[in-house]
């Protein structure tokens, strides 16, 4: 199944800012709301270099969770384990 375009944009910033705090609204960089206090946003540029050379470091599962707010304890609770 292929990626939806907010879906890669998410995972480009997964990878170019580990850790961050954001919020990814609709499937464009636009909607990019940036609340990371540590790090600044990547560029425009940065995310379409990363789209189109993507690195080949998948995201773990808690930066992915963390990119969501949650952590994996969150996870298990919502999931009943």
């Amino acid at each position: 199944m292929e990626k939806t375009m907010n879906q890669k944009i998410s995972d480009a910033l997964l990878i170019l800012r580990p850790n961050a705090e954001w919020i990814l609204r609709g499937n464009s960089y636009d909607g990019l709301e940036w609340l990371d206090e540590k790090q600044e946003a990547p560029t425009w540029t940065e995310v379409q270099s990363e789209l189109n050379n993507p690195t080949k470091i998948e995201p773990t599962i808690d930066e992915k969770l963390a990119s969501v707010g949650l952590s994996l304890d969150d996870l298990k609770a919502a999931l009943g384990l």
